[in-house]
């Protein structure tokens, strides 16, 4: 039986130097004894903050017709949206030029836009579109207002024929639910922890090489695949960022999950620790100001006689 010593190690981003990191979201911390013949690592716990906003660059995210036809353009503060939130930041912006009402409409999850007047709009931001409930392959296209007749037959959404609330105006609705989580979980990559026990399903793509099979129900049928996209292969692992914007979540491994590393060989030494904290596709993401974040490693070690 092996004959293994647990040590914990307490990272904080606070310890960083601030003039070589001066953000939380990336930063190397040593220590003061070195960890020999790493067997497993633990997350006990952490805390991260859930800051990453879902309109990192608000400039010029949507253009409006006015009354003359001619389109505005026009820009939001960076921040972390709200469905009601982001409506009454675009009213704002733009309802006095154009005479556009937004209204979040709760009971269906969709975005309304409406006008006494016809008018037509263009999101020019692939951030904006889902927060909206549009699919990205709007984005660049002119969407062109439709009125809310009375009469069910030339109606093309008859449901809302004789709605009081919308009757005789002009609208453009949005296709699909709005969705305002910018990302699902935070992945922490730590460097000299890096391991193949992680990785995203991906979507496949034709190729030349690379068999694939695939199953219809009645016939098994294969062609040539590939992997396409990036992954988060080797991060140390994700934490879901299951709190509100502007909240801070804190992990603990006895009340979210085990989240652990073990290696088939023993790492020799470690004497430092390379931190970043990244997106699904390897990115480090902005914590916007809020660069305090923690968590404790439980290192178990192989003593070797």
């Amino acid at each position: 039986m092996e004959d293994i010593t647990v040590k914990n190690i307490f990272v904080s981003s606070q310890n960083r130097n601030t003039s070589m990191y001066p953000y939380g979201n990336a930063y190397t911390l040593y220590l003061n004894n070195a960890i020999k013949q790493v067997k497993k690592v633990e997350l006990v716990n952490a805390s991260v903050p859930n800051t990453v906003y879902n309109i990192s660059n608000g400039s010029n995210i949507i253009s409006i017709s006015n009354v003359n036809g001619s389109f505005l353009t026009f820009s939001i503060p960076n921040g972390f949206y709200s469905a009601p939130g982001i409506a009454s930041e675009l009213i704002y912006a733009a309802g006095n030029a154009t005479g556009v009402s937004v209204q979040y409409i709760s009971n269906e999850g969709i975005m309304l836009f409406t006008n006494v007047s016809p008018f037509s709009m263009v999101i020019s931001s692939s951030e904006l579109a889902p927060l909206l409930g549009f699919p990205q392959s709007v984005v660049g296209q002119v969407l062109t207002s439709t009125t809310v007749s009375s009469t069910p037959s030339s109606n093309v959404y008859p449901v809302y024929c004789d709605n009081s609330q919308y009757r005789g105006l002009n609208w453009i609705k949005s296709s699909q639910v709005v969705t305002m989580v910018p990302v699902d979980g935070i992945f922490l990559d730590i460097q000299e922890l890096r391991n193949f026990n992680n990785e995203d399903a991906q979507a496949m793509t034709a190729s030349s090489s690379g068999n694939f099979a695939s199953y219809d129900g009645n016939n098994l049928s294969q062609t040539f695949q590939t992997y396409s996209g990036s992954n988060i292969s080797r991060t140390f692992g994700m934490i879901p960022l299951d709190v509100s914007s502007g909240q801070i979540k804190r992990f603990k491994k006895n009340t979210d999950y085990d989240l652990e590393t073990e290696v088939p060989y023993p790492i020799q030494k470690i004497d430092r620790l390379t931190i970043r904290w990244t997106d699904v596709y390897g990115n480090v993401v902005s914590f916007n100001g809020l660069d305090d974040n923690s968590f404790i490693l439980r290192f178990h070690v192989l003593n070797l006689k």
